[in-house]
């Protein structure tokens, strides 16, 4: 009996000292596809503002000009 909880004991620490596995990036995983229509949107939005802040700008230059 001694010889199972001394079994236990050393592998308890044989698992607590074992080294964490390194996390799998995320292109390697189910989610990657998803994940890249997500950042291609964020891209397009991103575009999508920066047009619509020139036209403002431009639209804003127009009426200083015409004053």
């Amino acid at each position: 009996m001694r010889w199972l909880l001394i079994l236990i004991i050393v592998l308890l620490l044989g698992w607590q000292l074992m080294p964490d596995p390194e996390p799998v990036p995320i292109e390697k995983t189910f989610i990657a596809e998803p994940v890249q229509r997500l950042e291609d949107a964020k891209a397009l939005e991103q575009q999508y503002l920066e047009a619509d802040e020139a036209r403002k700008q431009r639209l804003e230059d127009a009426l200083e000009g015409d004053g």
